[in-house]
């Protein structure tokens, strides 16, 4: 996925509650900076796993689960790594039902390309609510 990105001219960031180095899939990815010390307005996408293990890893740390819940207000894309948006709400996202609430949400290893084309649009504006539902 990083070289899919990176090849498409994306600045790729690991960020993980904590700095040290994280196992991907089998493959060590050293973590540049933690969800503390970067304000998720600053990135345009983030992708997470989609299996229960690793989400319910990232809800025990409220600074991750204040990201995503952030990318999603703001109309960010998000990746997974599985097809199932539903995972989100192991974060607290609670996505809607509706084809709106799903815009820019993208299975990230199923069509690495639509990831790709919902991170080049800036914001995803069929997501936004006021109140919004997160």
């Amino acid at each position: 996925m990083t070289r899919a990105l990176t090849d498409a001219g994306a600045v790729v960031k690991h960020i993980a509650p904590r700095l040290g180095v994280v196992d991907a899939q089998g493959t060590s990815v050293a973590v540049d900076a933690t969800c503390e010390n970067s304000p998720s307005v600053l990135f345009d996408a983030v992708i997470l796993p989609a299996d229960k293990a690793s989400l319910d890893a990232l809800a025990s740390v409220a600074q991750a689960s204040d990201f995503v819940k952030e990318q999603y207000r703001h109309g960010k894309a998000i990746g997974l790594l599985g097809p199932d948006a539903a995972a989100l709400g192991r974060l607290g996202v609670e996505v809607p039902d509706g084809e709106e609430a799903l815009a820019g949400i993208v299975d990230a290893v199923g069509d690495p390309q639509a990831l790709i084309e919902a991170i080049a649009a800036p914001r995803h504006p069929a997501r936004e609510s006021d109140p919004p539902p997160v």
